[in-house]
């Protein structure tokens, strides 16, 4: 190949090879600009989790929260029960008591 060719060749392949550069870089900030979007969609659904997460955990410790109080109005009504049970048995000790008593005043007397 003479140097003539090679220059005529190297004249019209610039230009050629210019805009297929054009059209790389052209398509390279098509693509960049794309996973921008791509990229801000993932932190906008990352922050959306996050919300929902810390929400769905915090209904999550007000369920825990409904269900211990629950359990703590059940244990405080079975302590009242416990108590009334308990002044009724005293009550009734008394009774047996004084029943016993009576008895044991009435066999005096009986006997007298």
């Amino acid at each position: 190949m003479s140097g003539g060719v090679r220059i005529r060749e190297f004249v019209f392949t610039r230009p050629r090879l210019r805009d297929l550069s054009a059209e790389t870089e052209t398509e390279q900030r098509r693509k960049i600009t794309e996973l921008e979007r791509d990229l801000a969609s993932v932190d906008e659904l990352q922050g959306r989790f996050v919300y929902y997460f810390n929400a769905f955990s915090e209904l999550l410790s007000a369920a825990d929260y409904e269900n211990n109080l629950k359990k703590l109005f059940t244990a405080e009504s079975q302590v009242e029960d416990l108590k009334q049970q308990l002044d009724d048995a005293l009550g009734a000790e008394e009774m047996l008591v004084q029943l016993t008593e009576r008895n044991l005043e009435l066999g005096e007397v009986c006997k007298s």
